[in-house]
């Protein structure tokens, strides 16, 4: 019997979880945590989050726009992989059938289960964007008795961000609002 969170689907406890070092605490991936893959899609989240340093700012809108192809390419292979796996393909057999597959042969499979990879939500192509925006609040200063504008911080979230040199211009302009 485990000791840690049942599956999502409600029928399988979980493993035990393994311990990343000796003697460290135990932890639980993300898988484990959310149940998948028996988790139903519309509890299912994921994070992927990176810290990179580009030499110039052109560089970093390289890298995200590699990034948001790299979600879209991902996207398209998941949405492949789950619907020949809702078909009754195993592992092995969805793998099988994929591999080496181009754009237009996932397009045209989805399409033959009713699924256009282009009218899915945005987010689940190319990922959500989250950046710091700058905004001013007006305050008053209880000691002054002054009314005052300071300068704040808050994180914006793009769920449907744009794709191509749209996305580019967005990087760009997130990079020269950011303090250098």
């Amino acid at each position: 019997m485990s000791s840690g969170p049942t599956a999502a689907c409600g029928r399988t406890p979980l493993p035990a979880p393994r311990p990343w070092r000796r003697g460290s605490p135990r932890r639980w991936t993300v898988a484990e945590l959310l149940g998948y893959p028996c988790a139903p899609a519309t509890k299912f989240g994921s994070f992927d989050g990176r810290a990179w340093i580009g030499a110039t700012d052109e560089q970093v809108v390289d890298y995200y726009q590699w990034r948001q192809a790299d979600a879209v390419r991902g996207a398209l292979n998941s949405l492949s992989y789950w619907a020949l796996r809702r078909d009754g393909k195993n592992e092995r057999q969805a793998t099988a059938t994929l591999h080496k597959q181009g754009v237009a042969f996932k397009n045209d499979l989805l399409f033959g289960y009713g699924i256009n990879f282009n009218e899915t939500p945005v987010w689940q192509r190319r990922g959500t964007v989250l950046y710091w925006e700058q905004y001013e609040k007006v305050g008053h200063n209880p000691i002054t008795g002054e009314n005052v504008v300071a300068s704040r911080r808050r994180v914006q979230v793009d769920a449907q961000p744009p794709a191509g040199e749209a996305y580019g211009s967005l990087v760009r302009s997130v990079l020269n609002a950011s303090p250098k």
